[in-house]
């Protein structure tokens, strides 16, 4: 609209220059000249002015932009509708407490743990809802953020709550890939080569369309493993994902994404579609719209700790320490499910795959503009300056028919 505008007013304003330079020259008139674009007998600047205003405001007004769209990964990476992990200590007395929080304080800083440290007597409940008993020693136990509690016992060290080589290297392909896609093993080992053979070919597919993604990572998403010999090294890591350290007999699958999230339910079995899991991977890239999608893909994360800098090496277009963005995507989670939801491709059918190479055309050397003249603020500057200059000609134009009205009257008779 605003482009419309702009040459109407555009027509306008030659126009009134065209009546201006009639007015200095009355001699043009009367060779027979007529106006550039058109004239309107009876009406004076004043009037003129007034009708051009209407458009000038037009101009003027800003126009809607296209609203800023965030994926489902880019939303993952933000600290909003998620609750942290709860590290529960019970002493048996202030002295005791101030200890362990002097203690532990410090282990769980730029962490998704939080302490929670209190003083109490043998018939305290504990989170797992029995009296705590024996407290000559601090007890603790680590809260899910879905609820699920577990006793650690004196062996636990803080570190293993927070980190592990699994968990490093999922971090580590969360930063610059779509996902972290990784198959946890059971004891049958035909079913684990089956299940690795399924996920490395859906894997294959959602590489080759990613770049047809509007939010995804140059990166290809790779299969991370976990053996059953390893599963005891990884408690902590199991336990985020819902599972014991005790081998399943069928292996598993776990799709994470942005701050260690885990998108939805596990893959379990040979059985499932890989239609399922090219979906729950491709959505990640794509436009996070309403509550639906916080129901779908904002399950549980890990618990983990981040270097500080973290965020700086993510590749995402924007902040995630922004309180601005923070509420926008919080605003963006509370929402209802769209009646009218972006249509999503969620299997490689809807994709169209590119040729591998695909042929370069030479385009021609065109001659670089000033980088000082490519700028917004000059575009705006310069239409200032042009705005000005017309109200400056036009208040000039009134301020000469004021001064001479038998002119203004005689260009009327005429």
């Amino acid at each position: 609209m605003n482009v419309v505008t702009g040459v109407v007013f555009a027509i306008l304003v030659i126009h009134e220059i065209d009546n201006l330079t009639l007015s200095a020259l009355p001699h043009v008139r009367d060779n027979g000249s007529m106006p550039l674009f058109f004239e309107t007998a009876g009406f004076t600047m004043k009037c003129r002015i007034l009708g051009i205003a209407p458009f000038l405001a037009l101009l003027l007004m800003p126009m809607p932009g296209a609203a800023q769209t965030y994926s489902v990964r880019e939303v993952g990476f933000v600290d909003v509708d998620v609750k942290p992990y709860r590290l529960i200590v019970m002493t048996k007395d202030s002295k005791s407490l101030e200890a362990e929080k002097k203690r532990l304080g410090n282990e769980f800083a730029d962490s998704n743990i939080v302490l929670v440290a209190q003083t109490a007597g043998p018939k305290t409940l504990t989170p797992l809802k029995k009296p705590v008993g024996d407290l000559s020693k601090p007890r603790w136990w680590l809260v899910a953020p879905d609820n699920r509690a577990l006793a650690i016992d004196g062996q636990t060290r803080p570190g293993d709550l927070l980190d592990s080589p699994l968990r490093k290297q999922i971090q580590h392909e969360l930063t610059s890939l779509l996902s972290a896609v990784v198959l946890l093993e059971s004891k049958d080992q035909a079913a684990n080569e089956k299940m690795r053979r399924k996920a490395e070919a859906v894997l294959e597919q959602v590489n080759r369309i990613r770049r047809n993604l509007n939010h995804a990572p140059d990166a290809d998403v790779i299969l991370l493993t976990l053996p059953v010999a390893d599963r005891a090294r990884e408690r902590w890591t199991l336990w985020g994902l819902g599972e014991d350290v005790e081998a399943n007999d069928m292996p598993k699958i776990a799709v994470l994404f942005g701050r260690m999230r885990r998108a939805g339910a596990l893959f379990e079995g040979t059985d499932w579609r890989n239609d399922e899991l090219f979906g729950r991977i491709v959505a990640l890239g794509q436009a996070c719209e309403d509550e639906l999608d916080r129901k779908q893909f904002f399950d549980t994360p890990l618990p983990f700790k981040w270097a500080p800098d973290w965020s700086r090496h993510v590749e995402l277009p924007f902040d995630p320490l922004d309180d601005k963005i923070k509420a926008e995507l919080a605003a963006i989670l509370q929402r209802p499910p769209l009646a009218e939801r972006t249509p999503r491709r969620l299997t490689p059918g809807q994709f169209e795959f590119a040729p591998e190479v695909a042929p370069v055309v030479a385009e021609p050397v065109r001659p670089a503009a000033p980088a000082i003249l490519a700028t917004t603020e000059v575009g705006i500057a310069i239409l200032v300056i042009g705005i000005v200059g017309w109200i400056a000609l036009g208040l000039s134009v009134l301020y000469v028919e004021n001064r001479n009205p038998r002119r203004s009257n005689s260009q009327k008779s005429a």
